[in-house]
């Protein structure tokens, strides 16, 4: 990312006691206006920035797409979205000490136990995801007011320079701003920031 834009992170994480993350600016000639934590552990983790996502925000709202990221980290979002895959093993080990132990059953056993923990890991993955991505967003604007100098001052508001950053990025087509596996609908992210600012 540019020299600015390095420091301005450094100092954030360095702030909010985050070791070991590294900027990596992600050339796609304007195509990927997105931001992302890749990795989890300290000494292999990077906050992947999107070329198109620097050109597009003013500095407020590239601080709050940093806020939201640097969020998964202290909330150990991670650790939530073990949970579904958790679930699915506890099925699979409530099938197995359940069901009836006939080798005529045990196909039946071995395919529905399968089948309902996919379902469950699938479903639970999603919906953990997509309520992760609402608490990281929730968590960015009370983390801005801590480390943001301009979030300091009395009259800004760190979650309409959220909001303006997602309508920005994800209100440019109407496919954007629908709801993903991973991702709530730009409304739903809309609404929840709404409420801090009431």
């Amino acid at each position: 990312p540019p020299g600015d834009l390095s420091e301005r992170i450094a100092a954030q994480t360095l702030g909010l006691k985050i070791r070991g993350l590294r900027p990596q600016l992600v050339p796609s000639r304007g195509r990927w206006p997105g931001a992302a934590v890749v990795g989890w552990f300290p000494r292999f983790r990077q906050l992947w920035l999107g070329d198109a996502l620097i050109e597009r925000l003013s500095p407020q709202q590239l601080d709050m797409v940093v806020m939201h990221e640097l969020a998964h980290i202290l909330r150990r979002h991670f650790l939530w979205r073990l949970c579904p895959v958790i679930w699915s093993a506890g099925i699979v080990g409530l099938f197995a000490a359940f069901w009836p132990s006939d080798p005529a059953w045990e196909l039946a056993g071995t395919i529905t136990s399968s089948i309902v923990a996919s379902v469950v890991m699938l479903a639970g993955l999603g919906a953990m995801a997509r309520s992760c991505e609402l608490d990281a967003d929730r968590s960015a604007c009370t983390l801005a007011r801590q480390v943001c100098s301009w979030a300091q001052v009395d009259c800004a508001n760190p979650a309409q320079e959220l909001s303006d950053a997602l309508i920005c990025l994800l209100g440019g087509s109407p496919s954007s701003a629908d709801a993903t596996w991973l991702h709530p609908n730009l409304q739903q992210r809309l609404q929840n920031l709404s409420q801090l600012q009431s």
